[in-house]
């Protein structure tokens, strides 16, 4: 496994030190765009969580999970979180991948001092646009612009920016993590309760952080959409429609609908949930807890019953999002 130890200005450049195997070598920064390249496809997670969970992880323990044999020095930080019972184990230079995309692109500005400030300009009322330098190097995505404006209006999405660039003078591999909640698919290698994540794809982050200016841009100044900046950058595994998986929290906004004593009834009505998102047909769709005419059956039943609509008016309240949860008729589709 390769694993990034810290990163250098060397030969005036940043660089990053890479340990493979047991040799060591120097890569450029883009280097971290091609984290998702190194990492295998299957398993991956979907999933919301809250960055306030996440806790620093020793690498002494990580090194061990990971089957990794060099000791590893504390310049390459590790952040751990709960979900569903699992711990996933996130190394900085994975968020920071996922967050602050496109890397190769933003990483020359990123890590360099008032690199935000050369590289976006702010304007109120309208999301930021890009300087007429960095816009003669990239073209300014929809996903990208919301980025910019999170991190200009919103003071701990700022102070994430800033903190990549001051941890990687100390030569150290960090990011001091925004206040919000985000939707996750994590790629990586499962090992019991343990998910070590190799890449991360973060479409959509939630903030209850208050912006430093009235009027953002921004359609909704509680949500902000990482999209990827062109098609190629979608993993082909993300259909068009999202779906994540119900968490604890969500499953308990609802389980008193349902009979208790059903362990399946989770699982079906988030297949249900997966299918209605992607829009595969029903007899396409992959249904975890039994055949898809029985998800049908308990669909149309739930929908009779009026259970239906309670579950998406209830999800709606605890994601926090704006889904059109189809309902009615259109829910048997």
């Amino acid at each position: 496994m390769e694993w990034i130890d810290k990163i250098s200005y060397v030969d005036n450049q940043w660089k990053l030190k890479v340990l493979e195997n047991e040799d060591a070598h120097w890569e450029p920064l883009n280097y971290l765009s091609s984290l998702k390249d190194r990492c295998p496809p299957r398993p991956r997670r979907k999933l919301t969580s809250v960055f306030s969970s996440w806790k620093p992880y020793p690498s002494c323990e990580f090194a061990a999970r990971a089957g990794i044999k060099q000791k590893l020095s504390d310049n390459h930080a590790i952040y751990s979180f709960n979900e569903d019972g699992v711990t996933y184990l996130v190394p900085a230079a994975v968020i920071i991948e996922a967050i602050l995309r496109p890397i190769k692109f933003i990483g020359p500005w990123l890590f360099q001092v008032e690199g935000l400030a050369q590289f976006s300009v702010p304007s109120e009322g309208n999301r930021v646009r890009l300087s007429v330098h960095a816009s003669s190097h990239i073209a300014a995505s929809d996903g990208l612009k919301d980025l910019l404006t999170w991190v200009w209006h919103y003071p701990s999405a700022g102070l994430m920016w800033s903190s990549v660039y001051k941890y990687a003078s100390q030569e150290r591999i960090n990011i001091d993590l925004p206040i919000g909640c985000a939707r996750l698919i994590c790629r990586g290698v499962s090992n019991g309760n343990v998910f070590l994540v190799g890449h991360l794809f973060i479409s959509q982050v939630w903030t209850t952080e208050e912006p430093s200016c009235a009027n953002t841009g921004l359609s909704d100044k509680t949500k902000i959409v990482l999209r990827p900046s062109k098609a190629s950058d979608r993993p082909s595994e993300l259909p068009e429609g999202e779906h994540i998986p119900l968490n604890d929290l969500e499953w308990e906004s609802i389980a008193d609908l349902f009979e208790r004593g059903r362990a399946d009834t989770r699982q079906i009505i988030d297949d249900i949930l997966e299918k209605q998102a992607t829009g595969i047909p029903w007899h396409k769709a992959q249904f975890r807890a039994g055949h898809w005419k029985n998800a049908h059956v308990s669909l149309r039943r739930w929908h009779q019953s009026g259970k239906w609509d309670e579950v998406c008016k209830r999800l709606s309240v605890v994601r926090g999002d704006q889904r059109n949860y189809p309902t009615g008729n259109s829910a048997l589709e």
